[in-house]
Parts: structure tokens; C-alpha cells; sequence
């Protein structure tokens, strides 16, 4: 498998189209959670129970009214694909439903359910919103009719106190599923403020963390300079003409930030000229010497890249070789040798103003359409997929020391909950690092493909926009039947990283191969990460898994269940290779002199996913 592959849109994705989260950076040397104060917030929120009135079912009305408008400006943008969504989740009835006086539940409930029938395409953001104001509105309408509401808000927080002391002290992925969506029921409702903010503080951490060294970000940008260039100017009379030679280093530095990330790119060289001045009746040979510092700042914030405009400082110092009368005339030469040294100062510092002047508009004219591009680059490839799938990260907290660029986030919704403390150290010296916490892959998974059914194809075209490219593993294999699976509504992927190895699992609540379906299974393939003198890979545990849910060792299968099993193992069984081994990677053009950068690191354990890798020592 090669590892590039998924590593690098990984990398990138994450430290792009930045959300800026100034807390983020604090959260991020957090300790472990503190079950007592968990608790204790939970016991004074069950006595904090508050009414809900008509006013919360006009604001969850408002919000379903957005959603729809939204949604209907987006359809329209769609053409014939957006007209035959409209009809299919009869938008129309929606409409008419949210102006009424009182609102049909039942009619609500319906809409809901085809917003959430699993068809490819519903995943996306637009449908995600209305699907998710659908929500509340059932659910804050359904309270309000609910008997005692008051007595079954604290058995339901009691019943949540339950779930987080044991996920605190034993993570669990389903249970965590639970605990999201009691936070989100409570928050839809306007229950516990003060027990939500809690629950998300310390079991909602941030889970994805990127460092790269200042000698790998630099490395892409320092280059030596040594140009030739005709000269052209008139300073105090004389009309110039000469060759210029430019000697310089152009290089970037990181600039110490807690709320950014800020680079600065200068370059410090020096021109010398040979120059021929025409003036009037004299000819003026010169040499210079001209010693330039330019500097542009470029920061990256929660809209992309910016940058301020250069500034640069410039010294002259030129030298009259000879002045030569164009025609015999002692005199005109001894009065322009004269003035020549009058002016001279005044004539350096001219040189000098305008040197910097260039300086500061070539550095801009070099820099500024490089971080346009920069910019729609980050948008088409990663912020508008990401975006559009609902799975953009929450959070992006950007920051730069002296000697790193450091991207924190947090991959989670409202509902969801992330990691529980930091992640574990980066060996020393490592050059680019990733820290990922299980949760941010389980997190995207459940955003983007609960209750969702896709087809083969439907794999191409999200692995072609995410990726770029459709890796070799999902092309159709020749004279194979089209299947799908049908992901199950709660957790559609299962990822663990514990005790050096990797297990991922697949949830489908049910198969297609052709047009047959059949019945749910869970598809799981264990890897355990390896290190020896050829270097790092993970190797899978066995052979693929494929198993009814609920399956506990020692179950016998049915016939149907063994038929499905072997389908899927010869389905999955090229995308779960029995190893895959993280190469060098390699870098991008601009970086090329830098070599490949070696792994140096692959690890995980308690939740989090570690990979480094690190630039060979210089000698």
C-alpha cells in the first residue's frame, strides 16, 4: 500500500483552511479528565432542571426556517440535479409545514427520515443542516409535550453521570457515541449549559496535532540568488545605462506567535554596477555597490494565507571611475568632476531610496500570486470537500515558535466527543510529526457515513475528490458484480490505536453485490506496527474478520452468513493488504534539495496515532 497516499492528503488537509479557536492552544496540554468534577457538575445540574416554553420552539422553528431557505438557494444552483432532490424530499411539504400555525410532528418525522434515507449525497453539508434542525424542532416539540418532563430530566442525567465515569475510566467508542448524544438532546432542549460546557472541556479535547520544523517549512523557500540585469535610471541629471549583478540569500524564518502562524521571508544580498551616465556634455563611468535587506510577513489565520507588504532598507555607495568630455574641453570636465563630488552623497541616497523601493515591489510581485494560488489550491482541493461533506475540522488553533509551525484541531461536532488528554511525545528532533486521536477518525466517519449506502462508484468519486486520485484498491476488478454497503447509523467505522498496532472495522448493516442484499456484518482487519533494521510497517493480525454483529468468539456462522463472509473477504480483503510499509516520504517540488524525509517514528497507543519523520543529519 502505499502510504504517501493516504499520509499526505492527511497532512495537508489538516493545515489548511485554518477555523481559528484561540482556546484550542490552551486545551491542548491538558491533563486527564477529572471524573469527581464531572460528577459533581452533574449533580447540581439535575437540580437545575428549566422549563422549556413556546419561546424555544420559536427559536428551533427559526432555525429549521434558515436551514430550508438555505437549502433551497443551494438546490437552485443545481439545476435538473437539484430540482430532482427538491421532489425527492418534497420540499415543497416542508415549506408548507414550517409556515403553518402548528406544525404536523408527524409530517416533521417523515421529512426527517428521507433526510436521512442513506442516499449518497445526502451526507453533504447543506442537506446535514436542515436534517439537523429537523431534529431539534421534533425534539424540543416532543419535550414540551412530555408528562413530568422535569422527573425524566434527572433520571436522564443521572443516568449520563453513569456513562462519563466509566468513560473516563475505560474509553469507549460506542459509549461515547452515547454521551454525544445526550450532550446534544440536553443542548437542543436548553438543559445543563454548565454540564455540557463541562463534558466538551474534558472529554472533547482536541484530537489531531501537526509540527513541522523551521528547517523543513524554510526548506521549501531558501534559495540562493545570483541574477544579471541591465540598469536604467536618471538620478540628478545623468541618464544611467549599466549591468547590475545581484549575490543573495532569500530565506524564511518563523516568528514566534501564540494566535498565528507567521512567517517572515527576506532576502539579503548585494548588487554591484558598472555604469555609463550621459550627461550633457560629459560621459560619467561608475561602479556601485549596493547592499539590500528585504522582509514580507506572511501569516496564516482562519481564512487562509495573508500577507503584509515588503519592506526593505537599501545602502548605496558608487564610485566615478572617470568623466570624459564628449568633445576637447578641460574646463567642462574639471566642472563636472566637481560637481559630481558635490553631489555624489545626495545622488547614493537617491540610489538608495529607489533600491529599496524596487526590492519591496519585486518581493511583492514574487510573493503575492504564489499565496493566490496557494489559496485556490487549499480551497478546491481541501476546504470545499472537506466543507461540503459536513467533516471540516471544528477547530483550528495555528502557531509558530522559534523552531516549529503547529497546527492543533479539533475534529468533532457539538454531539461528539474527542480526545480525553494530550497525546503522547514526538521523539526529539523530529521534523514533521502528526499526533491523530482514534476519535478523529471515528468522528468523521459517524458525520459522514451514518446510515449512508454507497456504491462502488460512489467509493471513486469520494476517494477522487478527497484524494485526488482513486487508489488502485478500489478500481472495479474485471467481471465483478457493482456491490454497496449499507453503513450502520450509529458508528460506520470503528478505528483503535492501542498497544502498538491498529484495528479498524467497517459496521455495514447490510451488503449488496449486484442487485442481491445481504444481511449486516462487521469487517475488521488488526495490524501490528513493526520496527526492524528495513525499517517501519504494519502488519496485519490473521486474516480479515467478517462477522454478524454482536458475534462473540466460538459462534458458529449460518450458511448465509458464511456465503457473505467470503464475499467480503475477497471484496476487502485488497484494501486491508496483509502489510503496508511507511516509506520516505516524499516531498513536494519546491522541497526537492531537502531529499525524502525518512520515518522515524510510527506509534500507537492509548487512543492516538504518532508518526514522524525526520530530515538526515547534515554532515
Amino acid at each position: 500500500m502505499n502510504s504517501r497516499r493516504l499520509l499526505l492528503p492527511l497532512v495537508w488537509a489538516l493545515i489548511s483552511n485554518p477555523l481559528l479557536a484561540n482556546d484550542l492552544g490552551q486545551q491542548s496540554g491538558a491533563a486527564t479528565p477529572d471524573a469527581d468534577h464531572l460528577l459533581e457538575v452533574a449533580a447540581t445540574a439535575r437540580e437545575a432542571f428549566v422549563p422549556i416554553t413556546e419561546e424555544d420552539l420559536l427559536g428551533a422553528r427559526a432555525q429549521l426556517r434558515a436551514a430550508a431557505e438555505g437549502l433551497d438557494k443551494r438546490l437552485a444552483r443545481d439545476g435538473a440535479t437539484g430540482q430532482g432532490w427538491a421532489k425527492y424530499l418534497r420540499l415543497d411539504e416542508l415549506r408548507d409545514q414550517i409556515r403553518q400555525p402548528e406544525i404536523d410532528l408527524d409530517a416533521l418525522e417523515a421529512a426527517y427520515r428521507r433526510f436521512s434515507a442513506g442516499h449518497y449525497g445526502l451526507n453533504h453539508v447543506w442537506f446535514a443542516e436542515v436534517r439537523d434542525a429537523l431534529l431539534r424542532y421534533i425534539q424540543v416539540a416532543r419535550a414540551i409535550q412530555t408528562p413530568e418532563l422535569d422527573k425524566a430530566y434527572v433520571q436522564y442525567v443521572d443516568s449520563l453521570a453513569d456513562y462519563l465515569r466509566s468513560h473516563v475510566e475505560q474509553p469507549d467508542a460506542e459509549r461515547a457515541v452515547q454521551i454525544g448524544e445526550a450532550i446534544g438532546w440536553l443542548e437542543s432542549i436548553g438543559q445543563a449549559p454548565e454540564l455540557i460546557e463541562a463534558v466538551r472541556e474534558q472529554l472533547a479535547r482536541p484530537n489531531f496535532s501537526i509540527t513541522a520544523s523551521g528547517r523543513l517549512v524554510g526548506g521549501g523557500v531558501e534559495r540562493p540568488v545570483d541574477e544579471t540585469a541591465p540598469v536604467r535610471e536618471i538620478i540628478l541629471g545623468p541618464d544611467i545605462h549599466g549591468t547590475g549583478h545581484s549575490v543573495g540569500q532569500v530565506s524564511l524564518s518563523l516568528v514566534p506567535n501564540e494566535n498565528h502562524a507567521v512567517f517572515d521571508i527576506t532576502y539579503l544580498g548585494t548588487t554591484r554596477t558598472r555604469n555609463t551616465g550621459y550627461n550633457g556634455p560629459v560621459v560619467i563611468l561608475s561602479r556601485g555597490k549596493t547592499d539590500i535587506g528585504t522582509r514580507k510577513r506572511v501569516w496564516m489565520n482562519e481564512r487562509g494565507l495573508h500577507d503584509h507588504l515588503a519592506r526593505a532598507s537599501a545602502k548605496t555607495q558608487s564610485e566615478i571611475l572617470d568623466i570624459q568630455a564628449r568633445r576637447r574641453g578641460g574646463l567642462v570636465e574639471q566642472t563636472a568632476r566637481r560637481r559630481a563630488r558635490e553631489q555624489q552623497p545626495q545622488a547614493d541616497a537617491i540610489a538608495s531610496r529607489r533600491a529599496a523601493v524596487r526590492a519591496e515591489r519585486r518581493m511583492d510581485a514574487q510573493v503575492g500570486p504564489l499565496l493566490r494560488e496557494a489559496n485556490d489550491e487549499i480551497e478546491r482541493r481541501f476546504r470545499r470537500p472537506w466543507t461540503d461533506h459536513n467533516v471540516f475540522p471544528a477547530k483550528l488553533h495555528f502557531s509558530t515558535s522559534e523552531e516549529a509551525f503547529r497546527v492543533v484541531g479539533l475534529q468533532a461536532k457539538p454531539d461528539q466527543l474527542a480526545a480525553l488528554g494530550s497525546p503522547p511525545p514526538v521523539i526529539e528532533g523530529a521534523d514533521l510529526a502528526v499526533n491523530v486521536h482514534e476519535s478523529a477518525f471515528n468522528n468523521a466517519a459517524q458525520t459522514m457515513l451514518s446510515g449512508l449506502t454507497l456504491h462502488d462508484a460512489d467509493f471513486r468519486l469520494v476517494a477522487e475528490r478527497f484524494l485526488g486520485q482513486v487508489p488502485e484498491q478500489l478500481e472495479a476488478m474485471p467481471g465483478e458484480e457493482p456491490w454497496a454497503i449499507g453503513f450502520d447509523r450509529t458508528l460506520p467505522v470503528v478505528v483503535r490505536f492501542a498497544d502498538g498496532g491498529l484495528r479498524v472495522t467497517l459496521r455495514g448493516r447490510r451488503f449488496f453485490e449486484g442487485d442481491q442484499p445481504h444481511p449486516a456484518m462487521n469487517v475488521t482487519a488488526a495490524y501490528r506496527i513493526v520496527h526492524d533494521e528495513s525499517g517501519f510497517r504494519a502488519v496485519r493480525e490473521g486474516d480479515l474478520e467478517a462477522v454478524p454483529p454482536g458475534w462473540e468468539e466460538g459462534q458458529r456462522l449460518g450458511t448465509r452468513q458464511q456465503i457473505v463472509r467470503t464475499l467480503l473477504v475477497r471484496r476487502f480483503g485488497p484494501m486491508f493488504e496483509e502489510e503496508f510499509r511507511l516509506e520516505a516520504l516524499e516531498l513536494p517540488e519546491q522541497w526537492e534539495e531537502l531529499g525524502a524525509l525518512p520515518v522515524a517514528q510510527f506509534d500507537a497507543a492509548d487512543g492516538w496515532l504518532t508518526i514522524a519523520w525526520k530530515l538526515p543529519e547534515e554532515p
